[in-house]
């Protein structure tokens, strides 16, 4: 069963206790499984030390340069490299609009190794009104009985800090609740018109 989550951005660009309790109860009004809290200082976190921590393998594209790993098939060869059984891949709909030749060839390439999804629209607004091709998305994630982690990922309330990394300039949707109010219906009828059970 795939549970659907959503970053902390849908709610609040900062991350105290106000925040805290507006994303939380969001998340609980909206009947998500989980809530996605970004690390706000990765550098100062050692994964090393935490063996029991899941180790995502995430292909990305950020406007400032570079990265080790920008496909699917960079991920499914690093994760072959690394060989352990916490490391997995974690795919994200805006990188693969600009990365992937397509939507449903990544997700049968990663197959199990796949276990989080970022459910993002190309201009990282509100699913469903962009170029993202969702229904070959879903339809790959049903074909590999995905049962791991989806997240609506919208930047509506970015901190200034994710604002210059994700080189946002405008407002991604009409209004801040579009993307609850319209994006995450889209995204369930999505799911579970494949069969995707969701938590």
């Amino acid at each position: 069963m795939a549970s659907l989550g959503a970053h902390t951005a849908v709610w609040t660009a900062c991350w105290d206790e106000e925040g805290a309790e507006r994303a939380a109860s969001g998340a609980a009004a909206a009947g998500l499984d989980f809530l996605e809290i970004p690390l706000g200082d990765p550098v100062a976190f050692d994964v090393a030390s935490t063996r029991s921590l899941l180790v995502p393998t995430r292909p990305s594209l950020f406007m400032t340069g570079p990265h080790l790993v920008n496909t699917a098939a960079g991920a499914d060869e690093m994760i072959d490299c690394v060989g352990e059984p916490n490391v997995f891949a974690h795919l994200d709909t805006f990188h693969m609009n600009v990365e992937e030749k397509g939507f449903r060839e990544p997700v049968l390439r990663l197959g199990e190794r796949l276990r989080y999804v970022h459910l993002s629209e190309s201009d990282r607004g509100t699913p469903g009104t962009g170029n993202v091709r969702w229904d070959d998305l879903f339809d790959a994630l049903a074909e590999i009985r995905f049962d791991g982690r989806l997240v609506l990922e919208s930047f509506v309330h970015p901190d200034p800090d994710m604002t210059s990394l994700a080189a946002l300039w405008r407002d991604v949707s009409r209004d801040p609740e579009e993307p609850l109010r319209e994006g995450l219906p889209f995204l369930r009828e999505k799911a579970e018109g494949r069969g995707l059970t969701l938590g």
